[in-house]
């Protein structure tokens, strides 16, 4: 992979990123199309890391196509630090990707998840 490409790839994590927390700071309580926006930027935010991840992996010439096979090796690459909490976030994206989150958590709940689970949103 070029480093133009991983360049791109951080970059758009990057303004993803920068979404996602200016959605962090909505009153998620009084609108639930913010709500499901948040929803929807962290699941975006969190496939841009993982795929970013891959593609320094793969220029360090580590193979990994799955997103948990990703953040194993990227935490033994020590590309990240907190590999038991990018795990979680990955399972957390899972949760928002099969099941209908916004009805399995009142909105209060949601709040206090996301609030919680710093890995999850930061």
């Amino acid at each position: 992979m070029s480093p133009e490409r991983i360049k791109e790839l951080f970059d758009s994590f990057a303004d993803a990123l920068r979404r996602l927390e200016e959605a962090l700071k909505e009153d998620i309580t009084k609108i639930s199309i913010i709500v499901d926006g948040t929803i929807q930027r962290f699941e975006f935010t969190f496939e841009l890391a993982w795929k970013l991840l891959r593609l320094m992996l793969l220029n360090e010439g580590i193979k990994s196509n799955t997103p948990r096979a990703v953040l194993k090796e990227a935490y033994l690459a020590k590309l990240i630090g907190d590999g038991e909490g990018w795990i979680d976030m990955l399972e957390d994206r899972n949760k928002t990707f099969h099941f209908n989150f916004p009805t399995m958590l009142t909105i209060d709940l949601f709040m206090d998840y996301i609030w919680s689970h710093p890995h999850a949103a930061r």
